[in-house]
């Protein structure tokens, strides 16, 4: 269905910071020195981004900054090796550095979610409102996350996860978690808490399926939730079906043109006032994801494309009565297929089984075009 109607491309105030090939050969391989993603930041905050969101996780200390190399050089029994050292440990500490770029602009940064046990959650920036049910109570839980450094969280104006969503098993993505759920506390993703930032919000509301004024179903299900300005109708496990226009290179800026005080200001009208997701589409760095377009795209530039639909208010939904529609469908189709059989023979059965077939896939075609509907005529 996307293939056959992508989402229409507008030029919205959405940008992709890209460490791309060019930055990578450029300013060597990744990952870079804490110092230079500070360049990164502040060349952004100088430029007037309204939100800088990173699509990478800065989950350990810096390698290569003084401090960490006073603790782990090999000095080979070198007599002046303490002299040497303390000389090391006076320079400045790179994620200090990076920690105070980030506090002096609207940054966010990325955690992942973990399947395994550890006592190290992500920090909550988050204010969270509710209506009906807690949501931290219906999401799937997850035990623990790869996040920041704390000296470098404590820095950042949120907080949000770039995991994609364990539903879509086969390689393409589908859809995207908008909210995550330790059982106790409800995160937001990247795409929300950058949508937050940007427009100064202290938090999200989230309705479920037993707010008031909602129709309650069979089961306690998250409906949508509000950010800001922005309403975002979700899936019971509060998931964003993504609708995809294709991979422009109108998003993307280079990392390498930030990071060139020549070329930088050139790029004011490109990033001023713009919600900035830094992120990589260097084949090396593996953040490649396959779309439902058929295109292999940075995995950056789902997030990207996320926000783009919820400024748009352009939604794909899949409504609550789609799979009773589709299995009624499946059985009415079948049940009348075998009554005619004896009486109307096999080829006017199968013309009409085609007739029926076609009605199903047109039917489909036009809710998606008409309504942005997503109802699935393959099963019937």
């Amino acid at each position: 269905l996307q293939r056959l109607a992508p989402r229409s491309y507008q030029d919205l105030p959405v940008r992709v910071v890209d460490i791309d090939e060019a930055s990578i050969a450029t300013y060597g391989q990744w990952p870079w020195p804490r110092s230079r993603i500070a360049e990164l930041v502040t060349g952004l905050t100088e430029l007037g981004a309204a939100v800088i969101a990173f699509d990478v996780i800065f989950a350990e200390a810096d390698r290569s900054s003084p401090v960490r190399l006073a603790e782990t050089l090999d000095l080979g029994g070198r007599p002046d090796g303490e002299e040497i050292r303390a000389a090391l440990s006076r320079l400045p500490d790179t994620d200090r550095i990076l920690a105070d770029a980030l506090a002096a602009g609207p940054t966010v940064l990325g955690f992942a979610v973990l399947p395994t046990a550890s006592p190290r959650l992500p920090a909550q920036k988050t204010g969270i409102a509710f209506g009906g049910t807690d949501p931290a109570t219906l999401l799937p839980a997850f035990p623990s996350a790869l996040s920041a450094l704390p000296l470098l969280e404590d820095a950042a104006s949120g907080t949000g996860s770039v995991s994609l969503s364990a539903s879509d098993t086969g390689g393409v993505v589908r859809r995207i978690p908008m909210l995550f759920s330790d059982g106790k506390t409800v995160y937001p993703s990247l795409a929300i808490e950058a949508l937050r930032v940007a427009q100064g919000a202290s938090g999200l509301i989230v309705r479920t399926s037993t707010a008031s004024g909602e129709t309650a179903s069979g089961r306690t299900a998250i409906t949508d939730l509000k950010v800001g300005a922005f309403p975002v109708p979700t899936t019971a496990n509060g998931e964003l079906w993504v609708h995809y226009d294709i991979d422009r290179k109108e998003r993307y800026v280079s990392a390498a043109d930030i990071l060139d005080p020549a070329r930088r200001a050139s790029l004011r009208s490109r990033i001023e006032g713009n919600i900035v997701f830094v992120g990589t589409s260097a084949a090396g760095l593996f953040d490649i994801r396959a779309t439902p377009l058929g295109q292999l795209v940075p995995g950056v530039s789902i997030h990207a494309q996320a926000t783009e639909q919820i400024i748009t208010n352009d939604f794909l939904v899949r409504p609550d009565w789609a799979d009773g529609l589709e299995l009624i469908a499946t059985f009415a189709g079948g049940f009348l297929l075998v009554l005619l059989l004896p009486f109307a023979g096999g080829l006017a059965t199968g013309l009409l089984a085609l007739l029926t077939a076609g009605s199903l896939t047109g039917g489909a075609i036009y809710l998606y075009m008409t309504r942005n509907l997503l109802i699935d005529p393959l099963y019937p």
